[in-house]
């Protein structure tokens, strides 16, 4: 696939006249026409976009060009730090419609990074759009699409993403529906920046059926059950900081011990207190 999106010419004024989606997402839609039209008329914008976790958006968007960049910036603690958006080109439409193709580079608390490719269509209430990788030379299409209602956007994968779907409401909560196979999680984004994942996996082995709640930091708690077909073998609690350290506590038919997680520079062991050790 190639996506290449040539710069079209828009014109001021900024706000969006006649809009293409009755709805009028506009205000929530947490894009870039929903901060140009915020902003001060000449391009530039520094808006505080939906939920707790993102406390500003500021940026800019060239009429002439359609070039534009921004920063969202996140609170004090919060498991990410920014995101920057390299490199956008496209149009913002008058009446709200997006064209639009960018990079997005994301900092965590780690100081660690990665890089995004997006290209978002827009057009009336339906959306499309695609994630890559943006640092590979042979990177896979992740494709999306959408609709916008009143007080909702909802929206699916495609193609090889089909068992993936999910929402977003105007206060930045949303969900996410994950299914492959036997595997299905269910995830709850809250607009506190906090999010709660249910979920049933397996491997060759044995299945995994639990939750887990990511606070605001990025660490995790996890309550979980290991079964070897229908019979249950474990029970476990675990809490894991953002990068990756964490302690898991099994009761295994009323056999207890606890192990302890250590990870460095994406390595990991254990070392329980029941002898056994090893690479996780």
């Amino acid at each position: 696939m190639l996506l290449v999106l040539t710069a079209c010419t828009t014109l001021e004024p900024t706000w969006i006249e006649s809009p293409a989606c009755a709805n009028e997402p506009y205000a929530w839609s947490d894009d870039l026409a929903s901060w140009v039209s915020q902003g001060d008329g000449q391009g530039a914008f520094s808006v505080d976009p939906p939920g707790d976790a993102a406390t500003s958006v500021d940026g800019a968007y060239d009429y002439s060009t359609g070039d534009f960049a921004w920063t969202r910036s996140y609170g004090e603690d919060y498991w990410q730090t920014r995101v920057e958006v390299q490199s956008g080109v496209g149009t913002v439409f008058h009446n709200g419609d997006l064209s639009v193709e960018y990079v997005t580079v994301t900092t965590d608390r780690l100081d660690e990074t990665w890089q995004e490719g997006w290209r978002v269509e827009r057009v009336e209430c339906a959306q499309e759009w695609w994630v890559w990788d943006a640092t590979s030379d042979a990177p896979t299409y992740s494709h999306y699409q959408g609709a916008w209602s009143a007080d909702v956007f909802e929206w699916a994968g495609l193609d090889e993403l089909e068992g993936r779907s999910g929402t977003r409401a105007p206060d930045g909560s949303g969900t996410l529906h994950d299914e492959s196979g036997k595997d299905e999680q269910d995830f709850t984004f809250r607009a506190d920046g906090t999010s709660l994942r249910e979920f049933d996996l397996s491997d060759t082995n044995y299945t995994y059926r639990g939750s887990d709640e990511t606070a605001w930091n990025g660490d995790v708690t996890q309550q979980y059950t290991i079964l070897d077909g229908k019979q249950e073998l474990c029970e476990v609690e675990a809490e894991f900081q953002y990068d990756g350290d964490g302690t898991a506590t099994y009761d295994c038919d009323g056999e207890v011990f606890t192990c302890e997680y250590d990870v460095r520079a994406g390595d990991c062991t254990y070392s329980c207190d029941d002898g056994s050790e090893g690479d996780c």
